[in-house]
C-alpha cells in the first residue's frame, strides 16, 4: 500500500523544476506581474459579497514597461492551500475565481506565448487580493 501511495503521489508530482521567475526574449528579461482584484461597486440585485476573483497577468520589463503581444493561455493561483485555474479572456482577464479575501497573499503562475516561445513563469514574491469599491 505505501508503494501505491508513492507512486501516486510521484506520478501526481509536476514535471520538471519549479517555474523560473524570468524569462529573456531577445535581450530584455521580463518577469511575470499580475494584477489582482475583486469589485464591491454597488449592483443591483447585488448580495453586497463582491465579484469573483479576477486576475490580468502582463511581462514587464526592468522598469515595468510591459511586453505588447503576449498571451496567457493559462493562470494557476494559489491562496491559503486553494489552487484555482482559469484561461484569460481575449482582454487578457481571467474572471470568475474563487472569493478569496482581500488582502490575502497569493502564488501565481501563467503560461505565456510570444512570437513562437512559449512557456510557464512565476511571481517572484506573493501578490494581494486588491479590492475595487
Amino acid at each position: 500500500m505505501r508503494i501505491f501511495l508513492l507512486l501516486a503521489v510521484l506520478w501526481a508530482w509536476p514535471a520538471g523544476a519549479e517555474p523560473p521567475d524570468q524569462v529573456k526574449l531577445g535581450s530584455t528579461p521580463y518577469r511575470l506581474q499580475v494584477f489582482a482584484w475583486r469589485d464591491f461597486m454597488p449592483q443591483i440585485g447585488g448580495d453586497g459579497s463582491g465579484s469573483p476573483l479576477m486576475l490580468t497577468p502582463s511581462l514587464v520589463d526592468k522598469g515595468g514597461q510591459p511586453l505588447a503581444g503576449v498571451a496567457f493561455k493559462e493562470i494557476v493561483a494559489i491562496c491559503e492551500g486553494q489552487e484555482w485555474r482559469a484561461v484569460p479572456d481575449s482582454g487578457g482577464t481571467a474572471r470568475g475565481g474563487p472569493k478569496w479575501p482581500t488582502g490575502a497573499s497569493l502564488m501565481v503562475q501563467a503560461h505565456y506565448s510570444y512570437k513562437g516561445k512559449d512557456g510557464w513563469l512565476r511571481l517572484a514574491r506573493p501578490t494581494g487580493i486588491g479590492r475595487t469599491e
